[in-house]
């Protein structure tokens, strides 16, 4: 017999749904959302409502949270993950980057402070499969660390990109 999913994910699927929500889960890959029945015929069994089904091609909670990082990561054309805000980076190599970054006369990029939200700190290092922070992503793409960031300051491949991220 399978478990049912954590409160945790059945309090978020009410809140998103505004409706009380009992997940049954039906096989490994996929969940069927049922509702509570009405006080009326609160002794009956519920009734399957069909809200979604989560299936094996992005459908997973996992694919939703990591849905979220992408709305970020695309919010802007040049988007930095980073510990602190660029006016206050709470760590050195965050204030490095963004120093490259107004070396490279960026001028509108959107920080993304990840010590206010740590489920944020977690899920864009899992989305890019990089395991630091900060992480600069332009035009939706992962560029990299600090690391990466700094060779292709000094070897003249950043500014380009950036400019180009700018224009669009």
């Amino acid at each position: 017999m399978m478990q049912r999913p954590p409160r945790a994910l059945l309090t978020w699927l009410s809140l998103c749904f505004g409706v009380s929500l009992l997940v049954l889960p039906c096989s490994v890959t996929a969940f069927s959302f049922w509702a509570r029945p009405p006080l009326s015929h609160a002794g009956q069994r519920p009734r399957s409502v069909s809200l979604f089904s989560f299936g094996g091609d992005g459908g997973s909670p996992d694919a939703v949270e990591m849905g979220r990082v992408e709305e970020l990561v695309n919010s802007s054309n040049i988007v930095l993950f980073m510990k602190g805000t660029p006016s206050n980076p709470q760590c050195g190599f965050s204030r490095k980057i963004v120093q490259i970054l107004q070396d490279c006369n960026v001028q509108d990029f959107k920080a993304v402070d990840v010590m206010a939200d740590p489920w944020i700190r977690e899920k864009v290092k899992k989305y890019s499969n990089w395991p630091t922070i900060p992480q600069l992503f332009v035009q939706g793409e992962f560029l990299g660390g600090l690391d990466i960031t700094r060779e292709m300051f000094e070897d003249g491949s950043l500014q380009p990109m950036l400019e180009v991220a700018q224009a669009s």
